[in-house]
């Protein structure tokens, strides 16, 4: 991640566990990223993610599912919100095993007091999260499948002259 946000929680939502069916599951996730990034703003900081969504192969173990790598910063206690921004949008009471969450480290903020851990266990975590990239080994992707999204002035002036350039903007 650049803009010296590195991805420093991992975290996965079982989506059926909690009641959310996979046709709605990727519109789920995107009103759970909303819900963080806007819960971060009022802590005056910002967040940067990546999220890849899965199914079992019909097995049932896991249903639909989420995984997100996220950059959240470590003065803000977001562990404490999941579940509450979970049951609003399940509009049900939170099941138990519908969320994973843990550092990506021995700790949040592994990435600077520890760089060689913090990559090492960055690289298992992306190989786990990227493990339906090889056609060969994925299954059927069927619909929105990763989103990812890092704001910076920067980003944001090169898609608004993109825009103009297309007559868009």
């Amino acid at each position: 991640m650049r803009a010296n946000r590195p991805f420093n929680r991992f975290v996965t939502v079982h989506w059926t566990a909690l009641g959310v069916s996979d046709d709605i599951a990727a519109r789920a996730t995107g009103m759970l990223i909303k819900l963080a990034a806007d819960w971060c703003a009022t802590k005056k900081e910002k967040m940067a993610w990546a999220w890849v969504r899965e199914n079992d192969a019909g097995d049932r173990t896991k249903g639909s599912h989420v995984h997100i790598l996220l950059h959240c910063p470590t003065d803000v206690p977001i562990g404490q919100m999941w579940r509450r921004w979970l049951k609003r949008i399940s509009k049900r009471k939170y099941a138990t095993g519908g969320l994973a969450s843990r550092a990506i480290g021995p700790n949040l903020r592994c990435y600077a007091t520890n760089p060689l851990a913090y990559r090492q266990n960055l690289a298992t975590v992306l190989a786990y999260v990227c493990k339906g990239a090889d056609p060969d080994l994925g299954g059927v992707i069927i619909g929105k499948r990763a989103a990812r999204w890092l704001k910076s002035s920067k980003m944001h002036s090169l898609q608004h002259s993109q825009k103009s350039r297309q007559g868009t903007g």
